[in-house]
């Protein structure tokens, strides 16, 4: 896991300031002397003493779910029609409709590629 490109802090500088938050200063006082929130060094600091070392990396933004996403299926079929008759999105959503009975959204059908 990488660090966000906006973090104020890299994770030895968030290490630190949780040491300053254990050796009994005050978190408002540490977090306006790095320049961020009380709250978001709260936050940070609980995550740290839950997760350990691990809690010092920014958490995925990423869903723990997604339960509409496009079945693999769909996605193949999509992509091997794409590279088939090489229509646009609008098009291409179309003739899925048309000879599959499958209904996407055009921009589905431009983002059902593999990489």
């Amino acid at each position: 896991m990488t660090v966000h490109a906006n973090a104020p802090l890299p994770p030895e500088g968030r290490l630190r300031l949780f040491l300053r938050v254990d050796a009994g200063r005050p978190i408002a006082h540490i977090a306006s002397e790095a320049g961020i929130s009380r709250r978001c060094l709260a936050k940070c600091y609980a995550r740290w003493r839950t997760h350990g070392e691990g809690g010092l990396l920014d958490p995925s933004s990423r869903p723990p779910a997604s339960p509409t996403r496009t079945s693999e299926g769909i996605d193949d079929l999509v992509e091997a029609l794409r590279r088939q008759i090489k229509y646009g999105p609008a098009r291409l959503a179309a003739e899925l409709e048309r000879l599959h009975a499958v209904t996407v959204a055009p921009a589905t059908a431009s983002s059902c590629v593999a990489a």
